[in-house]
């Protein structure tokens, strides 16, 4: 199992909090979570599954689709702005994923000159 990785990031209002780097199990207990009428995105929910603490505090609330609803927009926001940016693909990795399946459909099983995704 990989290690645990956690983050932490000042909030634009000055709250700080830590984080931890997701996994696929997250993404499918969120995913079990969501209900039709919820109005939130998949990786927002996600986002707030993967908090740890608030100010060094845990969080009461065990449903993470609730657990920012007292944040600022603007706290909410840069939060899951920076997860994404740290745990999705970007548009360089997209371009290298393409480059290895160009090869790979081509014949070419050697993809030692990538790194992994």
């Amino acid at each position: 199992m990989a290690q645990l990785r956690t983050f932490e990031y000042d909030l634009p209002s000055g709250n700080k909090v830590s984080f931890r780097e997701p996994f696929s199990r997250d993404r499918q207990a969120v995913l079990g979570k969501l209900k039709e009428t919820d109005r939130q995105s998949v990786e927002e929910v996600l986002a707030a599954f993967c908090l740890v603490t608030m100010n060094g505090n845990g969080f009461a609330e065990p449903d993470p689709r609730y657990r920012t609803k007292d944040w600022t927009i603007k706290d909410q926001q840069a939060y899951t702005r920076l997860f994404l940016e740290m745990f999705t693909i970007g548009e360089g990795d997209v371009t290298e994923i393409r480059d290895v399946a160009k090869k790979l459909l081509s014949g070419d099983s050697d993809t030692s000159g990538s790194t992994s995704a």
